[in-house]
């Protein structure tokens, strides 16, 4: 979107000088560049679509919505999905491959070894020790010692 060059990898010097003065010619010649910026603008603030994970059901493969998922956990190499409407579904993917799917979602946050929950769907937790968290469906989750203060402190920010 409004790019000026490409450069690809490996990227030669050669290519990334003259990208660079193509940039300074550009920016000198003061040409109008009303509608890029009003392109680039739309482009922003289009809506992201939708996220959605495929997950293996008998002969089906359903797509859940990332929004609609509740915790995470994790069994050795798969990964357990509770989704708020009380849905199950196994992924054999890892919690740490679900971790890095979701590092740009600050709703999901991990809260032990084995778990990862959605703080939109938090109904309350307890400060004392153990630090538990129960969700909206009633799942209850312990909070790590390790983790309970950093996770709290996001829970705060997060309200």
């Amino acid at each position: 979107f409004s790019a000026l060059d490409y450069l690809l990898k490996p990227v030669e010097v050669e290519d990334l000088v003259k990208a660079v003065q193509k940039a300074i010619k550009k920016c000198l010649s003061k040409e109008n560049s009303q509608p890029q910026i009003i392109n680039l603008l739309r482009n922003i603030q289009e809506e992201k679509p939708e996220r959605t994970l495929a997950a293996h059901k008998n002969e089906k493969v359903i797509f859940i919505r990332v929004d609609n998922i509740c915790a995470v956990e994790a069994d050795s190499r798969y990964s357990h999905i509770q989704t708020i409407n009380g849905e199950k579904y196994t992924l054999s993917k890892t919690l740490k491959e679900f971790e890095d799917y979701m590092t740009d979602d600050p709703s999901f946050i991990r809260i032990n070894r084995s778990t990862i929950i959605n703080t939109k769907y938090i109904r309350h937790y307890s400060k004392g020790d153990p630090c538990t968290i129960e969700m909206q469906n009633e799942m209850l989750f312990e909070i790590s010692r390790r983790k309970k203060q950093e996770v709290l402190e996001k829970l705060k920010k997060s309200r």
